[in-house]
């Protein structure tokens, strides 16, 4: 629902602006960038308590240098890609 929300919000805010960019329609676009990104973050918020578990974990394998930390970033990125796949497609299936 929220995606079509925003989707909704977006394409009548473009459609408005009829390819005509002013300072004040350029605020509009602004707004819309920062509700995208408002909305991405709440999507992801659910996510917040698993990385505060998690932290113990990692400063522990940190200080005996396992691994960097950038290493570990990329990796835990690309662990939950099919995750949050599976999310992104079962919130469009079943809204």
């Amino acid at each position: 629902m929220e995606a079509i929300v925003l989707g909704l919000f977006a394409g009548t805010l473009f459609y408005k602006l009829g390819g005509q960019y002013t300072q004040q329609r350029m605020n509009s676009v602004r707004a819309l960038g920062f509700v995208s990104t408002m909305s991405i973050m709440l999507i992801n918020l659910v996510q917040l308590p698993l990385y505060m578990l998690q932290r113990p974990i990692y400063y522990k394998h940190r200080a005996q240098r396992f691994f960097r930390a950038s290493s570990y970033t990329v990796a835990h990125c690309i662990v939950n890609l099919p995750q949050t796949f599976i999310e992104v497609n079962a919130q469009q299936i079943f809204p």
